[in-house]
This record gives C-alpha cells, sequence and structure tokens, in this order.
C-alpha cells in the first residue's frame, strides 16, 4: 500500500491558504480591536469589558476539549468535515455580527455580547477543528504536510497585512456612513464572513472525495465500528501515551498566551507608549509585509536545520524574545521600533509555520503507539492551548487594565506615562517572559523526529494491510 498523497495537490494547497486567509481575516478584529471596541467604541464600563472578555473563553475552553470528540463521533449530513466547513461559518458570521451591536443598557449589551461571542465561537471553532485536521485527511506524507503547514502559517501571517491595512480604514468609513462609533464593526464582519463562507465552502467540495475514501478504508480495516470512529477511552489514550503531543500542547499554551496578549494590547501600546495610534494599521501591514518574506525563509531554514522542524521553532523564538526585550529595555521611538519590528518579522514570523505539521506528526505517532486512528481528534487539540490562551489573555488585559486603573478619558501627563510604562511592560516584557517558558518546554520535552514519524507511518500502513488481508 502506497503512503497517501493529495489527488489534487495545487488545488487542495491553494483552497488551504484561501480558508485560513479569510478565517483570519474574519476574527482579526476580536484578536486586534475586540478589547479597544469595547472600551473606547462602545464605552463600556471595564468591569463589564472584564465579564465579556473572560466568560466566553472559559466556555470556549470547556468546548475546546471536545471539539474534536463531537467531530469524530457525531455522524452529521455531508460527512464529518464537510458539514463544518459548509455550516459553521454562516452561524459564526450571524453570531458574531451581533457582538457588535451597542445596546443602549449596558449590562444588557454585555449580556447579549457573551451570549453572541459563545456561539460564534463554538460554531467557528469546530469549522477551524474541521480545518485543522484536513492535512492528516488529504495526506500522509510528511513532506505534503509540511507544505500544508507553511501554508498554514504563511496565510495567517499574510492576512495581518490586510488586517493592518483594510481594517481600521473600512470600519472608519462604515462608521461615518452610518453615523456611528459601533457599526462599523458589524458591517466589516458581516462583509469578511462572506469571503469566510465562500473559501470554507470550496474547500469542503475540494475534500469530498478525500474524506468518502477516508471512511472506506475505516470500514475495511476495522469494520463498522471503526467506521463510526475511535471510543472515548482511544482518543484519552492517544493523548495520555503520546509524550510528543503533550509537550507540543504546553508550548503552544504559552506561545498563543504571548501572542493574544499582545495582539489585544497592542492597540494601547501604540497609543500610549509609542504616543503614535495612527501608526498601528501601518506598522501591521509593514509587518505583515516582512512575513511574506518568511516564506521564502522558511524552506531555506528547513533546508539549514536538515527538516528539522523542532530546530526552526527554536531559532525563531530566540529572534522574537531577543526583540521584546530590547524594545522594553530602550523603548525606542516609533520609526525605530516599525523598523526593528519588521526586521524580525522576518525571522521570527518561522515561529508558528511547522505547528499544524508537528500535530500531524502527533497524531501518526498517536496511531502507531495506541493502534487506533484519533487523527481528527488530536489535529483538534491544535485549539485548545488556544482557547486556553485567549482565556489567560483576557485575564492578563483586565488586571493590566484593572492595575493601571485605565480610563480612556484621562488627560493627566503624569497618568498617561504611567500607562505607558504600565503598557510597555504588559506588551514587551510579559510576551518576552512567556516565550522564554514556551522555548524551554520546546527544548527539553519534545523529542519526535522527522525520522521516527517517517517510521510510525510506515509501520501502522503495514499493520492495516495486515487487518484489511484477514
Amino acid at each position: 500500500m502506497e503512503v497517501k498523497r493529495m489527488a489534487t495537490p495545487g488545488k487542495t494547497k491553494a483552497l488551504y491558504f484561501i480558508g485560513k486567509f479569510m478565517f483570519s481575516l474574519f476574527v482579526g478584529i476580536e484578536m486586534y480591536y475586540f478589547s479597544a471596541y469595547l472600551t473606547d467604541a462602545a464605552l463600556l464600563p471595564v468591569a463589564i469589558v472584564g465579564l465579556v472578555l473572560n466568560i466566553p473563553s472559559v466556555v470556549d475552553l470547556i468546548f475546546s476539549f471536545l471539539n474534536g470528540a463531537i467531530l469524530e463521533k457525531l455522524h452529521l449530513p455531508f460527512g464529518k468535515y464537510r458539514f463544518w466547513l459548509y455550516v459553521g461559518p454562516v452561524i459564526a458570521t450571524i453570531t458574531y455580527a451581533l457582538c457588535f451591536v451597542r445596546l443602549d443598557d449596558d449590562w444588557h449589551c454585555g449580556l447579549m455580547i457573551i451570549i453572541s461571542l459563545i456561539v460564534a465561537h463554538f460554531v467557528w471553532s469546530m469549522a477551524e477543528t474541521a480545518y485543522n485536521a484536513l492535512p492528516t485527511l488529504v495526506t500522509d506524507d510528511v513532506a505534503e504536510r509540511s507544505s500544508l503547514s507553511m501554508l498554514f502559517g504563511t496565510a495567517a501571517n499574510w492576512s495581518g497585512a490586510l488586517i493592518g491595512l483594510i481594517v481600521m480604514p473600512v470600519i472608519s468609513a462604515f462608521n461615518g456612513m452610518t453615523n456611528s462609533t459601533t457599526m462599523g464593526y458589524m458591517l466589516f464582519v458581516i462583509v469578511s464572513g462572506i469571503l469566510y463562507i465562500i473559501a470554507f465552502v470550496l474547500l469542503g467540495m475540494n475534500i469530498k472525495e478525500a474524506e468518502a475514501a477516508d471512511a472506506a478504508q475505516k470500514l475495511a480495516s476495522g469494520g463498522a465500528q471503526a467506521a463510526k470512529g475511535p471510543s472515548v477511552k482511544a482518543m484519552i489514550s492517544n493523548v495520555t501515551k503520546n509524550g510528543p503531543l503533550i509537550c507540543i500542547l504546553f508550548y503552544n499554551l504559552f506561545f498563543f498566551t504571548g501572542i493574544f496578549t499582545q495582539s489585544l494590547t497592542m492597540f494601547y501600546y501604540f497609543q500610549y507608549t509609542l504616543g503614535a495610534l495612527a501608526l498601528m494599521g501601518i506598522t501591521m501591514t509593514l509587518r505583515s509585509v516582512a512575513t511574506m518574506v518568511t516564506t521564502f525563509i522558511y524552506p531555506i531554514a528547513m533546508k539549514l536545520f536538515k527538516g528539522n522542524k523542532k530546530n526552526v521553532m527554536i531559532f525563531a523564538g530566540v529572534v522574537n524574545i531577543v526583540y521584546m526585550l530590547a524594545m522594553w529595555a530602550l523603548r525606542p521611538g516609533p520609526v525605530v521600533f516599525i523598523v526593528c519590528t519588521m526586521i524580525s518579522a522576518v525571522i521570527g514570523g518561522i515561529s508558528n509555520m511547522p505547528a499544524i505539521a508537528i500535530y500531524g506528526d502527533c497524531a501518526s505517532y498517536g496511531e502507531w503507539k495506541t493502534g487506533v486512528d484519533c487523527k481528527a481528534f488530536v489535529m483538534s487539540l491544535y485549539n485548545v492551548p488556544v482557547k486556553v490562551g485567549l482565556l489567560v489573555k483576557g485575564v492578563i488585559v483586565a488586571a493590566i487594565l484593572g492595575i493601571i486603573k485605565y480610563d480612556a478619558t484621562i488627560t493627566d501627563p503624569v497618568i498617561l506615562e504611567s500607562y505607558a510604562t504600565g503598557f510597555n511592560n504588559g506588551y514587551m516584557l510579559l510576551g518576552a517572559v512567556v516565550g522564554i517558558i514556551s522555548l524551554l518546554i520546546l527544548i527539553f520535552g519534545y523529542h519526535l523526529n522527522e525520522e521516527k514519524v517517517a517510521q510510525c507511518v510506515a509501520e501502522t500502513e503495514a499493520r492495516k494491510r495486515g487487518q484489511a488481508q484477514e
């Protein structure tokens, strides 16, 4: 039996890239502007802002442990992957748009945002879970998975360029057209949501044959029980007996906590520490343009480190940490900050490019270790540290705002300087500390290399052949 490979690699790769790009654009407001929307556009009290940032994240975290099991066990029209690719973006767009409707009463408004965000997070997380599992569905080839992983990271990076370039200008234009400070956010969500829906529907249509073949293969090798999906016990075993997976989950926990905390405090860092809020959009664009160069550097880095994804991530992580510590200590002006950010982004942007491929490696290792195919479940766990990071991010940002007694209406220069120092510590110093912890976990905890993965895939395929012949 040959190693499974993509039937239409060019088309699949293009649609995989576009899907991630559109999804990242769709959720870009929450990543970069949601806290600022709540405090400076909707003008909600800090106490309500804290609840809005934290309650949906707690619920989202709970569901993140269940998303993979739901995907594996729930049999729905169009197949377990395509159903969520088709339906998830539609519901997510509707409910996410409601988060940016400003009701007159502060508490009623906060409650509506919390409920809408919980629903939006669940359905787009299910769609994202299906999306993240696609590399293991369409191919078992390590090189092809690595290529899809690079596209995953590239799309996330490149979407940042468009976010920085168009989000605030488009929101401002919509606000002007509607004579509102909040409607622009909702209209942007609707427009980006339509693009997100189209991208995921096209991707779902592309993987139809691969999903059917996967179901047929499971039926042939494991019978009706295997076709129904793995048991809960088997899914848990694929985690508890999978040391590399446990390590990468903790690594990503700290990695995403740092990323999300910075994304949510970026608005305040530019406004108070740099004193150049107008440059935030252009900086995001320039940084993302720099990460476009990363797309061409990543293959070179992989060759330099002989295909070792772990060492590539360590190298990029060190660059990011040095950059953050330097910016924290020197606290440069806007021009120097932008130049240093672009230089760091060229190398540091590599950090998350191997992520999906590494989870694919862990999924193959888990199947080899336990004898049970739980790839969709293992791939879904990529979202767990993301959701934990979002929760911790909300707690951290709310704590920062509370500690410095943030008030958007303050004009006292002394208090404004304390804001500048507080957001410098929260944005740069805290980011560096979290980055160091994540690297230590990766360096000392992750030991699965590419040769071992290839061995696991070969031995698993041989085992399946034997089962099919019995």
